[in-house]
């Protein structure tokens, strides 16, 4: 981990859209996981940015990372169930 993805007692946990920061976002904070978001643009002035530009990065409190890493690997191998199941 450099120096860029520390700051302090928060860690940089991934860069992503806008979108997928606050669906994620919205994951961890449900689980009790305090969440910073960041990024290059404020998105009530351009909330449609594309490119890097639109990149966002997830902050954790250090302490929270590895519960944090847990969370995002339990969603990413979630199998999600329709309708008719």
């Amino acid at each position: 981990m450099t120096s860029q993805d520390q700051m302090g007692d928060s860690v940089r946990l991934l860069k992503t859209n806008r979108i997928e920061a606050e669906v994620l976002c919205s994951l961890l904070q449900s689980e009790g996981i305090d969440v910073e978001l960041r990024g290059p643009v404020v998105s009530s002035l351009h909330p449609f940015s594309i490119g890097p530009m639109a990149r966002v990065e997830l902050w954790v409190a250090r302490v929270d990372l590895d519960q944090a890493r847990e969370l995002l690997d339990a969603a990413a191998d979630a199998e999600f169930l329709d309708e008719d199941s």
